[in-house]
């Protein structure tokens, strides 16, 4: 994974994200950026 990708994706708030995908999943998901997906990815891994 690219460097930049990791610094983007680190700065993102994943209770936030969370909660407004799961608000409106069809239109929250689809429209996360490639860092939120990143992002959700390792912190499920670390769950």
């Amino acid at each position: 994974m690219t460097e930049p990708l990791l610094s983007l994706a680190s700065q993102v708030d994943i209770i936030d994200l969370a909660g407004k995908i799961i608000s409106n999943p069809r239109r929250n998901a689809v429209a996360a950026s490639t860092s939120e997906v990143v992002a959700l990815a390792h912190a499920t891994e670390r769950f």
